[in-house]
This record gives C-alpha cells, structure tokens and sequence, in this order.
C-alpha cells in the first residue's frame, strides 16, 4: 500500500445558477463551463487572485441542460431537454445546431471530426461535427443512454436496458447483457480501463474489451457520475446520498479514501487539470475541492459547508428513518482540540453510532442533544422579484389592514428563514409592498416575535448526552471570534428596490422627445422601442436575457451623450438594471471600474439633487451581483470615501444611501475576514457619515456596518482603527436614542 494522500478540502464555490447545476466541462484555456436547470450555460474564468469569477451566461437553450463536453475548437457542446445540442465556440457564441433527436438529449462528447450523443429516445447519434448532419443512428437500448469514446476508436453506451454495448461504426461488436441491476448513468474512461455507475448504488471498472474486474460498493442510493483524474490514481463518484467519493485506484481495485459531503444530491464530478475536482449540486451551486492548502478556501467557509451539510444528511436521516452517515462526522474523541469559529456554532460529534449536537460557548462545546432530525416542516414559497422560490422556516401572513391608498387593506406573504437577516427581510417586505419606511421597526418586531430568532436550532432533540471528554487544558484559552447581536452580523447586502422601471422609461421617452433631432443623443423610433422591453424584462420574476441593442442604447446612447440635467433618469433606470443578472456583463475586462468611477463622478456634480441620489442609489445596487459587487471591492479606496463624501449633502434620501453603501461594502469586506486593507478607511468614513447623521435609519446603517466590520473582523484592524476614530464618543449619542439604536449601539461598545 502506498502512502495515503491528503485529503480534499473546499477551494471554491461557483454561484450563479439560479437552479441545480447538473453538468461542467474544463475548456480549452482552462475556463469551466457549467450547466442547469436554468436553462443557463455559465463560463467561469480564475483571476489572478485565484477567485472564480463568472466570464460568460448563455442562454440558448429552452429548458433544462443535461450535459456538456469541451470541444477540440476551444468552445463546447450542450445537450438539452428541448431536444437540441448546441456548439459554442470560445466566445460562448453558437456555431451550429444540431437537431433530430426525439428526447432530452443526456450525454455528448466530441470524437475528432464527429459528435456522439445520447437521448432519452434510447438512441446514440453520430454527427459529422461541419455539417450538423446525423452520419448514423444506433439503437443503444431504453430511455436515457449515455455515451464514450474508447481509446480503441469504438463507442460504448449505457441506458435504462441495464446493457453496455460496444459499437464498431454502426456495427455493435459486443453487448453486456445485465451490465448492472438498474439503469447505467455514466461512463468514464481511461488507457486501460473503464469505469460505470448506476442506480444499482454500485461503481463498476471494466477492461476495454467488457469484461468485468471489480464491483464496488459505498455508495447508498443512485450513482449519477463517475470519472478518472488525469493520472488515473484516482476515480470519483456522485450521487444522490450527497456524496462525492474519492477512490483510490490500484490495479483493477477501489478503495474509498474519502466521502465530501454536499447539502443536496451531488449530479456530476469533474476531475480538473492540476488535480481538483469539481461537483456539481442541486443547490445550484458548482463547487471546487482541492488537496493543495494555497487552494483551500477559508477556514470558515469550509466549516460553514461542513456543517450545513451534515444538518441536511441528518435532517434526510431521520424523515427517512435511516441511518445517518458516519464517515464525515467528527468522534467526540476529537473534542478537546477541536476549537469553534463562532459562540454559538452547532457542531456534530459521533460517540458508539448516535450523533450528538454541540454548540460553541466561546471556550468548550456545550451539549445541546441527540440529532433527530427537523422538529417543523418547511414551507413552499412561489418566490417574487424580492424572495426567491423554495422552502422556508416560515411563511407569515401580515395583516396591512388600514388605508388602501398607502397599501394597507390585503394580506401579504413574508417568507423567512431561522438564521435568516431580519433588517434585510424586513427592508425587503417594506419595499415589495411599497409600504413608507416608518412601518420598517414594526416589520422587524413582528418578524422577532413570530419566528423567535432566539430559539435553539430546530434539528435537536431532548435526550440526555453522553458526558464529554474533558478538554485538554490548553496553554492558553482557546480565542474564539466576538460575540454578535441580533442586530449584525449583516449578512446581506442591502438593495435599492424601490419604484418601477416602467415609470423611469416613459420620462426618458418623454425628454427624449424634448431633444432636437440632429442631437447625437437622440433615440431614433426603433430604439424608443427598446426601453419598454427593457422595463418589461426588468420587472419580471423570471427576467429574460438582455439583448445587446436593449443594453447598448441605455449605456451608451444615453449615459455618454445626455446633458447632466437630463442623466438622473437614466441612473434610476440603471439602478434596476444592476439587480439584472446580466449586469455583470458590463464589469468584466480592463474597463470594468469604469462604470463606478462615472457614477462617483455624476453623484459629486449634484449631491444635493436628483442626479446625486440616482447615482448614490445606483453605486448601492452595484453590490447586487457578484461581478460588479467585486468591481467595487476592488476599488474600495475610491468607493468607500465616495460615500463618505454624502455626509455633506442637505438631502436626506442621499445620505441614507450613502450610509447603505457604507453597510454594503462592510459586508462585502467582511467576506474577507483576514485582510485588513480597506477596513481603516471604512470605519473612518462611518465615523464622518456618524457625526452628522441625525436620520434613524440612517443611522441604524452605519451601526450594521460597524457592528458586521467588528464582528467579522479577525486581523484587530476594525477595533484599532475604531479607536483612531473615536467610535465610543460618538456611541455616547445613542444612549437616549429609540431602542434599536441604543441596543446595537450598546452591543458595538462590548466589542470595543
């Protein structure tokens, strides 16, 4: 036996499917392409940091993408339910489709000049890759059939006949009868071997030519994927038991060396060139794991994942009535140096076949109980532009009884999640219901006392706990993150939502019309007609893509030409375009702070007026997708002092979203707990906006902002610089403030 290797670990995690992630494939230039249910191929392109960014969003498809294969042209292939396989070249640009299939198409893979493809039609098809013709059709077996190439030249596929059929041209050379006991999902292939799975739980390898070596077993429900790593050394495996499996390779035998946990069924594994892995999740979410530590993601993000996962494996656990996997839980053996990242963390040990639950006091694990599994069922929420869809702890009814004309007199939805941010749910209802800010505190209350935001996590139950080992008592006590209220951490940036993007239109449209005809600004009769279908896609629950003319004619036509008197409308209609997830398209490229630097400059023309507030309002919406919200954490020593530069203005509504900018970028640093860069200048400018800010709500901003820096912060920057700016002095005013204030104000001054 060779010496055992590292162990994975988290690296990175690839959001932006708004739907499970069912596929990937590595391209050419060693971007990765993902597929969804979304209907949506995203690109994802590392930057120099090593952070995963998305570089391309595709929208060709008309409902689910099943599979992805790179192409030799440094493009790929997707295979879709609609039936259709597109080619894309490096661009994320379709060059060709191809059609004729009468299923969802499942599996593809390019084969020098041909493309193999599998359908739930039971037939493999074999493309000439210039001409999008079918050369040949083979009857591969029932259902879905999956595909591969050998390494021989032949083709080999797998389907719901439980078969594996070995193809020679149009001629089948060979069949496997009873290859597996249930349907075969997934091939992998390497020099000497090949690898199935199935939904008979098993991973099987096989000799090039059929014949079975090995069948292993470790997995406990379907098998979605299976595939090698580059050198062979290893073989991965998914499936709906939320794992991803590492198995080690030696000669024809597996040996599990290790199981990743996910939240949800794992769809796909992707071995990567330097040795990672990636999986492919329900939740949405494509995730990179990695043996190498200069790869790993932070500490608690991977603790954060771990945990989420085990909660969701033992919730399963126990509506099921099984067993609850043991592999990835901690032995309480453990306990004594294990250290948590977070007073009131929730931590899993195992002792003699039961999982118990611990939580983290600051110093040891306290006992909370036996895992049993959820105590409350979750509650379906169809989702609107300012909750998505899906399940929630809780689904309130609230009562806007009162005056119809300022929205009262109906019953409203108001979804929330135990853990969930109060302050941006509550902003969130306020806004949707176009409701005045003042009812925002009541909102707030009604959420606490309905939900008990104090209560202990509803996973646990009431035996009594084995006694813990004692701790070994360390050198010196064990340090643990400070203590948050509920009033921060803020773990969400705060958006601007308020109006409609059709109102915003029809008064461009109408000065539009004020301008001569031979100004250069001027939209002609088509593109007056564009702004409406923008408006339309923009306040749609499910938004379309954006065309190129629709995003063209608002950026450039307008932004770049209108006189400032005329531009505030065209920020306002900004602001929602940024909520849009195919604003991130401007963000991307040398130029992509430009974007912020104009709005900075606009917003100094006329911080008093309508211009200052729409730019101020658009600066706050740019923290509202990943591309464009680290555009502006790039440039924090620019962006940060802009806001702060608002304390000046007369306007109220200006300084407000200036001190949410402030929130905004307070909990976007706050995602990097350990650099200490930009965190001297955000405390000082809370201080600035602090000093004369006499708004509540204003203020109740800059004390989530300060607060989240505090608490989040573990390098001692945020409490130094706090010091340098005299943060306790100015705390002093709140101690006669209404409640909200004097409580958070109170809790900041425990961490100081």
């Amino acid at each position: 036996m060779g010496e055992a290797s590292p162990d994975f670990e988290l690296g990175a995690q690839l959001q932006g499917h708004e739907k499970a992630c069912r596929c990937a494939c590595v391209l050419n230039d060693g971007r990765i392409a993902t597929g969804a249910l979304d209907e949506h191929v995203l690109v994802w392109k590392q930057s120099e940091d090593g952070s995963w960014l998305e570089d391309k969003r595709t929208h060709y498809h008309t409902d689910y993408v099943y599979c992805l294969a790179a192409s030799a042209n440094g493009g790929f292939f997707s295979g879709a339910k609609d039936k259709t396989i597109y080619r894309m070249d490096a661009e994320g640009s379709p060059m060709l489709q191809f059609e004729g299939h009468e299923g969802p198409v499942c599996s593809v893979q390019e084969a020098g000049l041909e493309l193999i493809s599998g359908s739930w039609d039971g037939t493999a098809r074999v493309w000439d890759l210039e001409s999008g013709l079918v050369k040949y059709t083979l009857a591969a077996g029932n259902h879905a059939v999956c595909v591969a190439t050998l390494p021989t030249g032949e083709i080999i596929t797998g389907s719901q006949a439980k078969a594996i059929k070995i193809w020679r041209g149009e001629e089948c050379i060979n069949t496997v009868e009873e290859a597996h006991v249930d349907i075969i999902r997934s091939f992998a292939v390497h020099t000497s071997c090949f690898a199935t799975c199935s939904n008979d739980t098993t991973v099987k390898l096989w000799t090039l030519d059929g014949i079975p070596v090995g069948t292993f077993n470790g997995h406990s429900t379907f098998v979605f994927d299976v595939s090698f790593s580059d050198d062979g050394k290893n073989v991965f495996s998914c499936g709906d038991d939320k794992g991803l499996k590492i198995w080690k390779k030696e000669d024809y035998g597996l040996t599990c060396e290790q199981t990743l946990l996910h939240s949800s069924s794992v769809w796909g594994c992707l071995p990567l060139p330097n040795g990672d892995v990636l999986s492919c999740c329900q939740d949405g979410v494509a995730r990179i794991w990695t043996r190498d530590p200069a790869r790993m993601a932070p500490e608690a993000e991977r603790q954060a994942h771990e945990q989420m996962a085990q909660m969701a494996i033992a919730e399963e656990s126990s509506r099921s009535g099984g067993a609850i996997p043991m592999d990835n839980v901690t032995d309480i053996s453990e306990m004594p140096r294990t250290v948590g990242k977070k007073n009131g963390e929730i931590k899993m040990f195992k002792d003699k076949g039961s999982v118990w639950a611990y939580t983290w006091n600051g110093r040891y694990w306290d006992c909370v109980g036996e895992v049993t599994g959820s105590a409350k069922e979750k509650v379906k929420f169809e989702g609107d532009d300012y909750f998505k869809a899906g399940e929630y702890d809780y689904v309130f009814d609230v009562d806007l009884s009162g005056d119809t004309s300022v929205g009262g007199g109906r019953m409203a939805k108001l979804p929330f999640n135990d853990g969930g941010n109060v302050m941006v749910t509550a902003q969130n209802f306020v806004a949707r219901e176009k409701l005045h800010i003042s009812y925002l505190n009541q909102i707030m209350d009604f959420i606490r006392a309905n939900a008990g935001t104090d209560k202990p996590a509803p996973v646990l139950g009431e035996q009594a706990a084995p006694p813990p080992p004692k701790p070994a008592a360390p050198s010196q006590p064990a340090s643990a993150p400070a203590a948050a209220s509920k009033h921060f951490p803020v773990l969400e940036v705060l958006l601007d939502r308020a109006g409609k993007p059709d109102v915003v239109v029809n008064k461009l449209i109408e000065l539009n019309s004020q301008f001569p005809d031979d100004f250069a600004g001027k939209m002609n009769p088509t593109e007056t007609t564009y702004l409406p279908i923008l408006a339309g896609k923009l306040m749609m629950k499910d938004r379309d893509e954006i065309r190129m003319c629709e995003r063209e004619v608002l950026w450039l036509k307008l932004k770049e030409n209108w006189p400032q008197d005329k531009m505030f409308p065209i920020y306002d209609l900004l602001r929602f375009y940024l909520l849009h997830r195919n604003s991130s398209e401007l963000f991307k490229g040398n130029g992509r702070t430009a974007h912020i630097a104009a709005a900075i400059e606009a917003m100094g023309k006329d911080i008093n007026g309508p211009l200052g507030l729409c730019a101020a309002r658009f600066l706050v919406n740019v923290f509202a997708q990943p591309t464009p919200k680290y555009a502006a954490y790039d440039r924090r020593q620019l962006v940060t002092p802009a806001f702060e530069s608002l304390h000046v203005s007369t306007n109220a509504k200006v300084r407000q979203a200036g001190a949410t900018g402030l929130l905004n970028m307070s909990v976007t640093i706050a995602e990097k707990p350990a650099e200490a860069e930009g965190k001297p200048q955000l405390i000082a400018a809370i201080a600035t906006m602090m000093k004369v800010e006499t708004e509540a709500e204003a203020q109740y901003r800059l004390l989530g902002a300060l607060g989240t820096a505090l608490v989040k912060d573990t390098s001692g920057a945020v409490k130094t610089a706090c010091g340098a700016s005299g943060i306790k002095e100015l705390l002093a005013k709140f101690s006669a403030a209404e409640d909200r204030l004097k409580q958070a104000s109170a809790d900041i001054l425990k961490l100081l």
